[in-house]
């Protein structure tokens, strides 16, 4: 899980599957929001670790991350 160092929401999560790093961002804190197709409701909690990670194969993509200090 990826946290804003300013106001520690959560903005992303990652997780290396075969190699490669896939993520997801909370659109919803994103400025062009609304550019995107509407979320998916849906329950981890429900889900096995099997069905979780089949899910996060099919819809995240790959990532990189660059991390930034935030001034104070």
């Amino acid at each position: 899980m990826h946290l804003c160092g300013l106001c520690g929401d959560l903005i992303s999560a990652t997780v290396e599957m075969d190699g490669v790093l896939r993520g997801n961002v909370r659109v919803g804190l994103l400025d062009v929001a609304s550019e995107f197709q509407p979320p998916v409701k849906i329950s981890p909690q429900r889900l096995s670790a099997v069905e979780k990670t089949e899910r996060w194969s099919a819809l995240w993509m790959p990532v990189s991350i660059f991390q930034r200090t935030v001034p104070t």
